[in-house]
């Protein structure tokens, strides 16, 4: 539920500040680990958890692939920590910009 809002301004504070030098590295930097984010979640995380799911009784190799996946999981909410921190710092960026 919070991937769309956040899309959004991230995407609304890219166009409306891409034109200021010291906001730019930090919407890149927000822009970059989002996307990176939501294609490793796309390409990886979520045909796994699909595939998981139809699972009955797991064998031992689907159940290491399962522990794997779990392990893999904990490491998205920091990407995602990444691009909100770098939205944060181009916002700070603009606002000290506009106080000089």
């Amino acid at each position: 539920m919070a991937h769309p809002p956040y899309e959004l301004a991230l995407i609304v504070s890219a166009w409306l500040n891409w034109a200021h030098p010291t906001a730019r590295p930090w919407l890149i930097a927000a822009l970059v680990a989002h996307f990176v984010g939501r294609a490793w979640s796309l390409a990886y995380f979520i045909p796994r958890a699909l595939r998981f799911e139809k699972m009955r009784d797991l064998t031992e190799g689907q159940r290491q692939q399962a522990k794997r996946w779990v392990r893999l999981s904990r490491i998205r909410p920091f990407i995602e920590i990444v691009s909100i921190v770098a939205l944060g710092a181009a916002i700070v960026e603009q606002a000290g910009s506009k106080l000089t």
